[in-house]
């Protein structure tokens, strides 16, 4: 028997999201605004072992109204599994949607790092700090700028769309950790930024706000985005420790035990 919605507006709730969906009604959200798993076993995570299936998104499909709009990340070396199961499950695939962006982890394939991983051979990692020029300047007239000091890119990374290398996040510290106690931290690998997705929500916003939901809310991005335009939300992830840091990003810390 499913629970009526009033009951999961604007909560995040620790569960998988395959049991959550199967206790919402039929019909009841407006929008599916998500950052589902790849397949890639992104940085060894258990959560990204494979990718969403049929069965999933016809789920999906049960809980939101006629009309409603499903905006799902995909990976490139993986979307078309992602794509066809969605459309399988019944959903009609209407465009895609590119975020071009220059930040984060490097997109191509190690070799070198695969042939080792395979034979069980671990790295030592090296880290120093060092200054990323991307445009050094001209050897012959000595003239030009920093890479990272162009005016676009300055005016990037103060929104937080743009970072000096791949192993610091995109999205600003300051943002990922709005609202949280200093003694947490949001650690959440890939947090979106929030004027990505306050743009997403508002590209699929009814006339009376409608209902976000996000059954892979992780560190709670899109609620915070729905929140911030006034569109109510339902949030499901597995791990206790990124749906408390969702609920103090949204200012319901007090609610987490």
């Amino acid at each position: 028997m499913s629970i009526a919605i009033e009951k999961f507006i604007n909560g995040v709730f620790t569960v998988d999201c395959r049991e959550g969906m199967k206790n919402m009604p039929e019909n009841s959200v407006d929008s599916i605004i998500t950052d589902p798993p790849y397949g890639l076993e992104f940085m060894g995570r258990d959560w990204d072992r494979g990718v969403p299936g049929v069965g999933f998104w016809v789920e999906a499909l049960r809980v939101s109204k006629p009309g409603a709009i499903l905006l799902a990340f995909g990976g490139t070396r993986t979307y078309h599994r992602l794509v066809c199961a969605i459309e399988d499950a019944g959903w009609e695939i209407r465009d895609c949607m590119m975020w071009l962006y220059g930040t984060g982890f490097p997109k191509s394939h190690d070799i070198s790092k695969a042939i080792d991983k395979e034979l069980g051979v671990a790295r030592t990692q090296v880290r120093h700090e060092a200054k990323v020029i991307r445009n050094p300047k001209s050897i012959l007239s000595g003239h030009g700028v920093d890479g990272g000091d162009r005016p676009w890119m300055r005016e990037a990374k103060e929104k937080g769309f743009y970072e000096k290398d791949g192993n610091v996040p995109a999205t600003d510290q300051s943002e990922r950790n709005s609202n949280l106690p200093e003694e947490l931290k949001n650690d959440h690998p890939t947090v979106k930024p929030l004027m990505l997705m306050e743009y997403l929500c508002t590209l699929t916003r009814t006339p009376t706000g409608g209902i976000v939901l996000d059954p892979f809310c992780g560190s709670g991005s899109t609620l915070v985005a729905a929140q911030n335009t006034g569109r109510s939300f339902v949030g499901f992830d597995l791990a206790p420790e990124y749906v408390k840091i969702s609920k103090g990003r949204l200012g319901q810390l007090k609610e987490v035990a």
